[in-house]
């Protein structure tokens, strides 16, 4: 977590935020669900339970799903605060680069690249390059999401031409945003949390519309 969020982070998000983080690695899940008067039971008054929690959420820190009522709950799955997404359980992790399917690459790329992908290929995308100064001019960056994961820049130019593996990529944009280098290892850790984020919050939009349309049904 960085300074610039520690310092927005408010005392009484504070005490939910360690409180979920005890909880889910003592029970190794990423959801924890409390109600409103086990948030009042870490010395949060009532009034403020729900600005505390939208610290929270403002920040990226977690999600939150709230149920009104007087059986109501706070669902909170917490998030990655490089990426807003989940975070992935042990179990969830478990990938293999070389068994990456085609739209897990594709998931992980756009992420990445987001504003700067042009239009897709038989073997991928092509994107606007961010490693070189003029990288907006025209889409050189060729990805290869069908099969391999392989990227290069047509620029001959650019810094990393070559291209190399998606693991290389997360290195090289690591490097490139963050001002530092990062492990092999490091690279792969993150490749895997937006991959099973992305994944996660799939599922709880599916989640969310099935629900929804399950209430239509038992109002008809």
């Amino acid at each position: 977590m960085s300074d610039s969020m520690m310092s927005a982070l408010r005392g009484d998000s504070l005490k939910i935020y360690i409180r979920v983080c005890g909880i889910t690695q003592q029970k190794s899940k990423t959801t924890v669900r409390m109600a409103s008067k086990e948030i009042q039971a870490l010395g949060i008054g009532i009034n403020y339970v729900n600005a505390a929690v939208d610290n929270l959420v403002d920040l990226g820190l977690m999600a939150v799903t709230r149920r009104k009522g007087p059986s109501g709950y706070f669902e909170f799955e917490l998030l990655d605060p490089l990426t807003r997404l989940p975070i992935p359980t042990r179990y969830a992790r478990k990938l293999d680069a070389s068994t990456l399917t085609d739209r897990q690459l594709e998931t992980y790329f756009m992420h990445r690249l987001q504003t700067n992908y042009s239009h897709h290929d038989t073997q991928g995308f092509m994107a606007f390059c961010p490693f070189h100064e003029d990288g907006r001019k025209k889409p050189t960056l060729s990805i290869k999401t069908v099969g391999s994961g392989a990227w290069h820049c047509f620029n001959p130019k650019c810094p990393h031409h070559i291209g190399g593996s998606v693991i290389y990529f997360e290195v090289a944009y690591n490097l490139l945003f963050n001002h530092r280098p990062i492990s092999m290892p490091l690279a792969w850790e993150r490749i895997v949390c937006i991959i099973r984020g992305a994944e996660r919050r799939e599922e709880i939009d599916n989640q969310s519309v099935s629900n929804a349309t399950a209430e239509m049904a038992s109002v008809q």
